[in-house]
């Protein structure tokens, strides 16, 4: 009686083992499609960002006279932290910072 039930419980033990191996590779394969659909968007958000980045980057005027220096000059402070930001006095945020 022991040798027909030690295959059959062996075999038994093989086919669990083997199918909670293949619930945990699905499991892991809807984890990593999540987290790919996640990144991806990610990568798409970035994406746009750098585009507008790279516009407005070239843009710039490669020469810089000094009519353009002036204008920055008289509306433009650099801050204590080394950052230029627009001089307080002329924010006017109703009017989106022009002038």
């Amino acid at each position: 009686m022991i040798v027909v039930f030690v295959p059959c419980i062996l075999s038994l033990q093989f086919a669990i083992k083997d199918r909670l191996i293949k619930e945990q590779i699905e499991t892991l394969k809807k984890i990593d499609a999540a987290w790919s659909k996640y990144l991806n968007i990610r990568l798409e958000v970035a994406k746009h960002s750098i585009q507008r980045y790279s516009a407005l980057v070239s843009s710039i005027p490669v020469s810089i006279n000094n009519e353009f220096l002036l204008a920055f000059d008289t509306i433009m402070q650099e801050n204590e932290d080394g950052a230029w930001r627009l001089k307080r006095q002329l924010f006017k945020p109703s009017t989106n910072n022009q002038g």
